[in-house]
């Protein structure tokens, strides 16, 4: 994996190459491994041209939301992506992976100047979507929202907690 959410596009890349049979990318380490066809060479400025191309990236959210009672609530959100890049007639497209949110409300205070509310969550991506824009992996969090809205603006803190690459 290249970078969380690119979905292997360096790799994908870089193996259009004729020379080269196999890549792999590690966003840690920032190393990208290549592995040779037999009997042939890589010129420099072959692997720069695949890699220095400009990506445009179209999104389109969806999103569904239910409040299941008055202090619980669910929503539902995955997202059209369709990726093309400059100097290659490339193009992904597809669904992202779900997105399943779960908040529960803990302190609400409703007055005539002032609304303010606290909820934890629970989510996570559910890895259903289409490879070439998904990054396949679960990645459930927990957080905090805390909302304080004054009669004409509103101001919204929210943390959380991410698990990585959970399996």
């Amino acid at each position: 994996m290249d970078c969380p959410g690119c979905a292997g596009s360096l790799e994908k890349q870089v193996n259009k190459i004729e020379s080269i049979r196999f890549s792999e990318a590690n966003w840690l380490k920032q190393e990208l491994k290549i592995v040779l066809v037999k009997d042939s060479t890589l010129n420099e400025s072959e692997l720069e041209k695949s890699s220095m191309m400009q990506a445009k990236t179209q999104m389109v959210p969806v999103v569904l939301g239910y409040g299941i009672t008055s202090g619980i609530s669910i929503m539902a959100r995955s997202v059209y992506v369709h990726k093309s890049y400059s100097n290659r007639n490339i193009v992904n497209s597809g669904m992202n992976d779900l997105y399943l949110l779960s908040k529960f409300r803990l302190f609400r205070k409703n007055t005539s100047k002032y609304t303010f509310g606290v909820a934890p969550f629970i989510a996570s991506n559910v890895p259903i979507g289409s490879t070439e824009v998904s990054d396949r992996t679960w990645n459930p969090e927990m957080g905090l929202n805390i909302s304080f809205r004054p009669r004409f603006f509103s101001m919204d803190l929210s943390t959380s907690f991410t698990f990585i690459d959970v399996a």
